[in-house]
C-alpha cells in the first residue's frame, strides 16, 4: 500500500512539474545596470573659412631699381642763390628774352613779384632708373616733403634755335630691360619753391610714382656736381 501511495505521489509531482514548464525555473538574475548614454559623436572640424573675395594679393616684387639719386645743394637765405641750376639748365622763355624785350628792374620789381621770386627758389634732382623686367614702365611723378619744397615736376631740356630751354613733361619712359637716366642737360626732377637750405651731405626723401610699379621711396644725397 505504501508503494502504491509513493508511486501515486511521484506521478502527481511529475504532473505538476510538467504543467509548469517541465523543470523548475532558475532564479531570475538581477536587472543589469542601466547603460550610460553614448557620448555624443565629436563633430567634424569646421572647414577653413575661405578668404574674402576682396582680399588684397601680396604685391609682386618690382623690377625697377633706383640708383645714384642726388640733389643739387641750394640756399634760400642768400639772394644770389635763388636758383642752384646753371644758366644752361635753367634757361626759361623769360630768361631767354633780349635786353630790349625784357622789363627793366624798376618795372619788374614790384613787391608782389619780389615775394614770388623768393618763393621760387629752385634746384633739381637726378637719378638712374633700371628696369630688369620685360615690360616697360613710366615715371609719372615725384614728390617730396611739403615743408621742403612747394612743388616737384618732371622736366627736360630742349634746344630751340641754339637756346636751351626747360620744359615740363607728363612722364618719363623706362624701357624694358633698360634704363632711364635723369641727368644734367636732359630729363630731371625740378624742385620749385624750395623752403629750406639743402647742404652737401644731407639726404632728401623722394617718392617716385610709376605707372605699373607703383610708388618707390628713395633717399637722394645732396651733393655739388663735378665741374665740367
Amino acid at each position: 500500500m505504501r508503494r502504491v501511495f509513493t508511486s501515486a505521489l511521484t506521478a502527481l509531482t511529475c504532473l505538476t512539474l510538467a504543467s509548469c514548464g517541465g523543470t523548475a525555473a532558475a532564479p531570475t538574475p538581477p536587472p543589469a545596470a542601466a547603460t550610460a548614454p553614448a557620448a555624443a559623436a565629436t563633430p567634424p572640424p569646421a572647414a577653413a573659412t575661405p578668404p574674402a573675395a576682396n582680399s588684397t594679393a601680396p604685391a609682386a616684387q618690382s623690377a625697377l631699381t633706383i640708383k645714384d639719386a642726388w640733389v643739387r645743394p641750394v640756399s634760400v637765405t642768400e639772394p644770389a642763390a635763388t636758383s642752384a641750376m646753371t644758366t644752361t639748365e635753367a634757361m626759361t622763355d623769360t630768361m631767354a628774352m633780349t635786353t630790349t624785350e625784357a622789363m627793366t628792374t624798376t618795372e619788374a620789381m614790384t613787391d608782389s613779384m619780389a615775394m614770388e621770386m623768393d618763393a621760387s627758389v629752385t634746384t633739381a634732382a637726378y637719378l638712374t632708373i633700371v628696369n630688369s623686367g620685360a615690360t616697360p614702365d613710366n615715371l609719372l611723378s615725384v614728390s617730396a616733403a611739403p615743408e621742403l619744397v612747394k612743388s616737384v615736376e618732371l622736366h627736360t631740356m630742349i634746344d630751340e634755335g641754339g637756346v636751351m630751354k626747360m620744359r615740363p613733361v607728363e612722364k618719363i619712359e623706362v624701357p624694358a630691360n633698360g634704363e632711364a637716366v635723369l641727368k644734367i642737360g636732359g630729363f630731371h626732377v625740378m624742385f620749385i619753391g624750395v623752403q629750406k637750405d639743402l647742404k652737401d651731405g644731407e639726404t632728401v626723401k623722394l617718392s617716385l610714382t610709376f605707372e605699373k610699379a607703383g610708388t618707390i621711396q628713395v633717399d637722394a644725397v645732396v651733393r655739388t656736381p663735378p665741374t665740367p
